[in-house]
């Protein structure tokens, strides 16, 4: 009964709100290969330990939700500060959306908080002088905590 499904989708549902018609929210571990601009919500990574013991337990998860952020465009290298700004720009549009949720909790039932945190990533892909895509990414990361029941047969 891990919580991860659900918090996946609350963060594709609350970006989709938050980021505007240019923003693509989705599942998945990709980047934007044509001209447009993605946040893809992709792996889990955590531990689930017991808080209490019995056929009706208390459940700990503590996991991190990798997250990218990828903006392409076509034209030339000297286009590529535009392109890492824009990157930077829906980053902080992300974490002021998932930080303005009452209760830090993603909406989502049994999730104790969700904020972005940890490390992130930029990366800024190879570009040609003479034109073509341009793109810069950036991966981070949404801690959450949760606690729930499971009630075992």
């Amino acid at each position: 009964m891990s919580t991860v499904p659900a918090v996946r989708s609350a963060l594709v549902a609350l970006w989709s709100l938050a980021l505007g018609p240019d923003v693509t929210p989705g599942y998945g571990s990709r980047v934007t290969v044509s001209p447009g601009e993605r946040l893809v919500v992709g792996d889990a990574r955590g531990s689930s330990e017991p808080i209490t013991l019995g056929t009706t337990r208390q459940m700990e998860e503590n996991y991190e939700v990798t997250c990218t952020i990828s903006v392409t465009r076509n034209g030339a290298v000297d286009i590529q500060q535009a392109v890492t700004e824009r990157a930077y720009a829906i980053f902080d549009l992300a974490e002021v959306a998932l930080r303005s949720v009452a209760g830090e909790n993603a909406g989502v039932s049994a999730v104790i908080w969700a904020y972005v945190g940890g490390d992130w990533e930029l990366t800024e892909a190879p570009a040609s002088d003479t034109g073509g895509p341009i793109n810069a990414s950036i991966e981070f990361r949404v801690r959450v905590r949760a606690r729930y029941r499971l009630t075992l047969p």
